[in-house]
C-alpha cells in the first residue's frame, strides 16, 4: 500500500507532498545538498492529489550509481527519482501523471529490460523521451562495458520492443545486435 521513492533535487525545482491532509513544500534541492538525496512516500489512493507534485525537469533513474554520480544539471535534469531497475505500478502511474511537471527523461540500462521500463512509461506519458548519450557507440564497442548476459536473459522482449518503432529504441536495439550485448 505505499512504497518509498529516492530524489535528488536541484536548482529551482519544487517537490511538494501531502502528510495527514497537510501540503508541505519540501526544500528538497537544499537536503539533497546536505544529504545526497531526499525520500518520500508513494501511497496507494484514488486521489492523485494526494501524491507527491513535482515541478522541474524530471529524470526516471534505473541504476544508483547513475542516480548519485551524474552532473544532472550538464543534461539538463533538475529532479532525478531512482527506479533501481523495474518501475512498480504505483510509481509508474505516478510518474506517468499530472503530479510530474516538466520534460521528463528515461535513463535506463541500454539492454531489453531498459527499454522496456521506457516503452512502458512512454505508453502511460507519451512525452517521455529517452536518453541516448552523444558516445553511446563507444558503450558497445569498449568490452569493459558490454554485457551479452544481459541480452541472453532478456531476448524475448526483443520482438515487442522492435514493433513499437521508436527511433530510440531501435537505436539502442541495433547497437546490441551488432555488438552482441547490453550495457
Amino acid at each position: 500500500d505505499f512504497e518509498f521513492v529516492l530524489l535528488r533535487v536541484f536548482g529551482d525545482a519544487q517537490v511538494t507532498t501531502k502528510i495527514s491532509n497537510r501540503t508541505i513544500k519540501v526544500d528538497a534541492p537544499e537536503i539533497t545538498r546536505q544529504t545526497g538525496c531526499v525520500a518520500l512516500t508513494l501511497l496507494d489512493t484514488d486521489d492523485i492529489t494526494d501524491l507527491p507534485h513535482i515541478c522541474g525537469n524530471v529524470a526516471t533513474v534505473e541504476g544508483p550509481e547513475l542516480f548519485y554520480r551524474l552532473d544532472w544539471a550538464s543534461v539538463d535534469v533538475s529532479v532525478a527519482i531512482l527506479t533501481d531497475g523495474r518501475m512498480s505500478e504505483r510509481m509508474l502511474n505516478w510518474v506517468a501523471s499530472p503530479m510530474i511537471e516538466g520534460q521528463l527523461t528515461h535513463f535506463g540500462d541500454y539492454d531489453p529490460v531498459g527499454l522496456d521500463e521506457y516503452r512502458k512509461l512512454k505508453e502511460r506519458a507519451p512525452r517521455t523521451s529517452f536518453y541516448l548519450p552523444p558516445n553511446l557507440e563507444s558503450y558497445f564497442k569498449e568490452n569493459r562495458f558490454l554485457k551479452p548476459a544481459l541480452m541472453d536473459k532478456s531476448s524475448a522482449l526483443l520482438p515487442r520492443l522492435a514493433e513499437t518503432k521508436d527511433t530510440s529504441i531501435l537505436t539502442v536495439i541495433d547497437l546490441m545486435q551488432r555488438y552482441g550485448g547490453g550495457v
